[in-house]
């Protein structure tokens, strides 16, 4: 059996977000360099679900943690 980690992240207060349109843009394309840069890692890449909402799914570990403190 393999070890895998699940993701699943929401931006908190994410409708007081001045210009959220803009924000959701920003956030996307931050994901979109994170899932190149750590393509191998993923089981199942980040994905935007709601918006701001977003859930991945990692075989490899080690690039979790860099990856959601790039996110942030």
């Amino acid at each position: 059996m393999k070890n895998v980690a699940v993701v699943i992240a929401d931006i908190v207060d994410s409708r007081a977000i001045e210009n959220r349109r803009q924000f959701q843009r920003e956030l996307k394309a931050v994901i979109d360099t994170v899932n190149t840069q750590s393509k191998k890692a993923h089981l199942s890449p980040i994905t935007l679900t709601l918006g701001d909402e977003f859930q991945a799914v990692y075989g490899d570990f080690r690039s979790l943690f860099p990856d959601m403190i790039e996110i942030m």
